[in-house]
């Protein structure tokens, strides 16, 4: 009898066993497929190209982009070449646009480029880096941001030589 009642004991244990198994791997699913999907919903930029610095002193672009396409991120090393075919490598210009949901938090913002750039935040310059240069630079700021909608702008310019523009944001501090 006692080996009766050790095989329905362990045959209890293995059901629990499996059942948690089974509702790990659910678990592990459903957070791989949050994770995808919050990849997938995250929002793109809206680049608009433009071919010259087509900007009046003031900064503001003027002018049609010569070309307008959404770029999942900002991470363009285009060397000596161009963004597009349509694009001459030297002497254009980008204005990237997104709305995204952030939660409260410092975050860190950095751009790498080569020449001149300006970033705002819900129309606040954080950076303000708009000057040729002979190489690629690191500009860093951080700002702390509400949870919500935030609009982000970069504005970029290439003039001669080697085109970058990249942009890192980082949440740096969870509120």
């Amino acid at each position: 009898t006692h080996k009766f009642y050790i095989f329905v004991f362990s045959s209890y244990i293995m059901r629990k066993g499996v059942v948690l198994l089974g509702l790990a791997f659910l678990v592990s699913i459903f957070l791989i497929l949050t994770i995808q999907l919050a990849i997938v919903s995250a929002a793109s930029y809206r680049g608009e190209y433009f071919q010259s610095k087509s900007f009046n002193n003031d900064k503001k672009f003027i002018g049609t982009p010569k070309l307008v396409r959404t770029d999942a991120d900002i991470f363009f090393d285009w060397w000596m070449g161009s963004p597009h075919t349509s694009i001459k490598a030297d002497k254009f210009a980008v204005r990237w646009t997104k709305s995204e949901v952030y939660v409260a938090g410092r975050y860190q913002f950095q751009v790498i480029v080569n020449d001149g750039v300006n970033l705002s935040v819900d129309n606040n310059p954080i950076i303000n880096q708009w000057s040729d240069r002979t190489a690629a630079a690191t500009f860093t700021t951080q700002i702390d941001l509400a949870a919500g909608t935030h609009a982000i702008r970069m504005e970029y310019y290439e003039n001669t030589g080697s085109a970058t523009a990249i942009l890192i944001i980082n949440l740096t501090k969870l509120y």
